[in-house]
């Protein structure tokens, strides 16, 4: 409805789509002008593999995807989370 009302209205889809879209998640791209991948601010989302799987199986292609958008000083920090992935990281703090 937001769409029609408002069509120059930037959609996003983010927090709580899969637990109340569900199966219908595909035709929410159809909407929405951008979509928040994996997990959010406030809450976990389902991984962001499956969501950029998702966007490819709907026929949407994600903008940008050869560019790099990380600062050089935040790089690190990524690969040691990377790195850390399921483990504690709190005793490592």
């Amino acid at each position: 409805m937001v769409r029609f009302v408002c069509p120059d209205v930037e959609v996003r889809i983010a927090g709580g789509r899969e637990v109340h879209l569900r199966t219908m998640q595909p035709l929410a791209l159809n909407l929405a002008n951008s979509i928040f991948l994996g997990d959010y601010l406030t809450s976990e989302g389902q991984v962001g593999q499956a969501d950029l799987d998702m966007i490819a199986d709907a026929g949407f292609e994600v903008e940008g995807t050869d560019q790099v958008t990380l600062p050089e000083h935040r790089k690190d920090l990524v690969a040691v989370r990377r790195r850390g992935a399921g483990t504690d990281l709190a005793a490592n703090a």
